[in-house]
């Protein structure tokens, strides 16, 4: 695994009803692995009182409905086109599988959590499954962003 790749969502708009929003997520093929290198998750400022916004990187058991998009060169312009399918606009949400991280993000003022995975532990994505960053907003409308950086 040597070529780095990144796809990120400008802005999820999240209703308050919505529980478990997929946000961004990368799908492997059946030929090739992943190791998610980096994430981030971002909100945008609520009301004082709201509750936490909880974003958690997620591995799914089934992948939902969503639409592919292009990945992004993240170190080498000359890199091949990427394997791994990064997607976003999710119409049916992802079935949720195991939680690799998560973070609450303070309402007030918005909140950014970007976390680095330490070289030997970063999170493999087996061929042919999915990895999501997904929210919950805790009842309130949210804009939500996310990204996610890997290597094939």
């Amino acid at each position: 695994m040597s070529d780095s790749y990144s796809y990120g969502t400008g802005g999820v708009s999240v209703s308050s009803s919505q529980t478990g929003k997929g946000i961004v997520g990368i799908s492997t093929p059946s030929t090739v692995r992943a190791r998610v290198a980096r994430w981030r998750f971002e909100t945008d400022a609520g009301a004082s009182g709201d509750a936490p916004v909880l974003g958690r990187l997620m591995r799914t058991s089934a992948a939902g409905t969503a639409t592919s998009r292009t990945a992004q060169k993240s170190d080498d312009p000359a890199a091949p086109t990427a394997l791994v399918t990064p997607k976003d606009t999710y119409t049916v949400d992802p079935t949720l599988g195991d939680e690799i991280d998560h973070v609450y993000l303070p309402t007030t003022g918005g909140g950014v959590y970007d976390y680095t995975f330490p070289d030997g532990r970063q999170p493999l994505v087996p061929v042919s499954q999915d990895v999501v960053i997904v929210a919950d907003t805790g009842g309130q409308a949210r804009v939500l962003r996310g990204r996610i950086w890997w290597a094939e």
